[in-house]
């Protein structure tokens, strides 16, 4: 995304630290909100968010004429600083939908003690573990066959030159189809019920 269709490498860096910097500041949000609203619901307003800002990526491209200059002399146009908010946004939304899954997942394990005399956080662990490594490798497979389908020119010897098909599909990778996924784990999450009890 960063090399291919906004043609600024140099950003990742700063949109790291963006979207790092504005996880680890949101969490007293992330702490006082599930207290007002539940841990579901604001379980749910994040990973909401968080897809509503990444299919923002849709819209991305080179952007227009320089409105400021980086320390250093690195000129900013108002495509690079609509995608450093995104960091900022998705960082805090992140860090919010993380948070509360793993918070969520104790709750589990403690209802499970208290209803049954027995915890099992191993096999919590595990399940969550195993699934979330699963995603990890199922996302570079997803991106292949995407890149694959829509011709993507590998390179080892620097950026390659790339055709529209190409570009949109980066673009899909980064945007559309982050977001439904996000979707659809959301409407398997509205299965989830835990009594107050």
């Amino acid at each position: 995304m960063f090399l291919y269709v906004v043609q600024a490498i140099w950003l990742i860096p700063i949109f790291i630290l963006c979207m790092s910097a504005t996880s680890l500041a949101s969490q007293p949000l992330w702490l006082w909100l599930p207290r007002r609203i539940g841990k579901p619901r604001a379980y749910v307003l994040a990973a909401a968010i968080w897809a509503a800002v990444t299919i923002t990526w849709l819209w991305v491209g080179k952007g227009g004429g320089d409105v400021a200059t980086l320390p250093g002399g690195q000129p900013v146009n108002t495509q690079h600083l609509l995608i450093l908010l995104r960091a900022v946004i998705i960082g805090a939304f992140n860090g919010g939908f993380i948070l509360l899954a793993l918070s969520m997942m104790t709750d589990t394990v403690d209802l499970q003690r208290r209803m049954q005399g027995v915890a099992n956080e191993g096999v919590f662990a595990g399940l969550f573990s195993a699934t979330e490594k699963l995603a990890f490798a199922l996302g570079p497979v997803i991106a292949g066959i995407v890149m694959s389908a829509f011709g993507f020119v590998s390179s080892t010897g620097g950026a390659a030159a790339q055709s529209e098909s190409a570009l949109t599909g980066i673009i899909l990778l980064y945007s559309a189809i982050p977001a439904t996924l996000q979707v659809i784990a959301l409407l398997i999450f509205s299965r989830y019920r835990l009594p107050d009890a």
